[in-house]
């Protein structure tokens, strides 16, 4: 069984990784955050005996929250993961338009 927490907003997350006190290279959020989508993709398509269970995080009210997705199939599962695919060049720019 597999956990996976995906942010409701990339940019609030961008932006919460850059205040960390352990600082990683900005290279670092569009590589973890680009590779761990297409993971879960690639894993819910070729390991259907392993339970995938995603986790929104979201800001609300000034407090984290964290939310379990409910899908009713796999192929729900499946389509949510292949609309969440982004590259690295994809995180970039969707970071810099809001910036």
């Amino acid at each position: 069984m597999i956990y996976a927490v995906v942010p409701d907003d990339l940019n609030r997350a961008f932006i919460a990784f850059l205040g960390r006190d352990r600082q990683f290279s900005e290279e670092h959020f569009y590589r973890t955050h680009s590779g761990s989508r297409s993971t879960l993709l690639w894993l819910a398509q070729n390991h259907p005996e392993i339970k995938l269970n995603i986790i929104e995080s979201s800001y609300t009210q000034n407090k984290l929250q964290f939310a379990r997705i409910e899908f009713e199939n796999k192929k729900q599962l499946v389509a949510y993961l292949v609309s969440l695919q982004l590259s690295e060049i994809d995180i970039i720019k969707l970071i810099e338009e809001k910036l």
